[in-house]
């Protein structure tokens, strides 16, 4: 099984979960703004899953993991030195743009380098994998803002740099599992 797979599905869960908390924690918006901003990544999320379903039959698999992964790496930088609203309104929509393709892409290569006959325990782990990021991802952020607070002078947010460096880990480990997969055990 390629575990840098999970390294990636756990920012990937995080920046999902934090896409409700990001806009409170950096502008003090009220819930208006968050229901619009989740309203927002719903509706553009909607055609960009199946554009990347219909990419998905021309081409690779992989090919579009490494695309997603390298985009959530860029959304993650911006949402690090998120400073002014466009910028919070193009994080929404970036989020929206890669955030179904990453996970039903995610769960079709996953199904992919898994034994078929174990996919119930597989799918379970990798379900807990998911579930990890609400305490893992949000564990750190909150221990990163304990320590760094956001004040009006600093011009990047220290408390969410694990999401980009999680993401750029994630993809650096699956890029290195494409070139270097490992063998199957021969019984």
């Amino acid at each position: 099984m390629k575990t840098p797979l999970f390294l990636y599905i756990v920012s990937a869960f995080l920046s999902i979960k934090m896409q409700r908390f990001t806009p409170r924690f950096c502008f003090s918006y009220s819930f208006h703004y968050l229901f619009i901003a989740l309203f927002v990544t719903q509706i553009v999320a909607f055609p960009s899953a199946l554009l990347f379903g219909k990419l998905a039959s021309k081409v690779r698999c992989e090919k579009l993991l490494i695309i997603n992964i390298a985009s959530y790496c860029l959304i993650g930088i911006l949402a690090v030195f998120l400073r002014h609203q466009w910028q919070f309104w193009a994080m929404a929509v970036g989020v929206g743009l890669f955030q179904g393709s990453i996970q039903a892409m995610s769960r079709s290569y996953f199904t992919k380098i898994i034994p078929p006959e174990m996919s119930g325990e597989f799918f379970g782990l990798y379900d807990i994998f998911g579930k990890s990021a609400a305490i893992v991802g949000t564990g750190l952020i909150s221990l990163l803002s304990t320590f760094f607070p956001l004040s009006e002078g600093t011009w990047f947010n220290i408390a969410l740099i694990p999401l980009p460096v999680l993401f750029f880990l994630g993809l650096g480990f699956f890029i290195l599992s494409l070139k270097f997969p490992l063998k199957k055990k021969e019984n």
